[in-house]
């Protein structure tokens, strides 16, 4: 026989084995639920920050590329209209 003492009123209670085992067994199910719920939270914010900062980094990427190649077709651009005045001046 095990002993619980209630934590509001003060009372003491005897229980047999497989009651008591019971209550831990919910008290235990209880809080391991509570524990992957606060990592399934955790993980997906993790998740989101990660995602949030790939997609940063990648739109980063994307203005860089698109920077040079804009700055190449002006290039481009340029050489064609030396090359066009180069041919009327001959």
């Amino acid at each position: 026989m095990n002993e619980i003492k209630c934590p509001k009123c003060g009372t003491t209670f005897q229980l047999d084995e497989t009651v008591y085992e019971s209550i831990i067994k919910q008290i235990r199910d209880s809080e391991f639920e509570k524990q992957i719920h606060e990592s399934e939270k955790r993980f997906e914010t993790e998740k989101e920050t990660a995602i949030r900062l790939k997609e940063a980094e990648l739109e980063k990427n994307y203005q860089h590329e698109l920077s040079k190649k804009n700055e190449e077709v002006s290039k481009l651009r340029l050489d064609i209209e030396n090359n066009n005045r180069n041919k009327e001046l001959e």
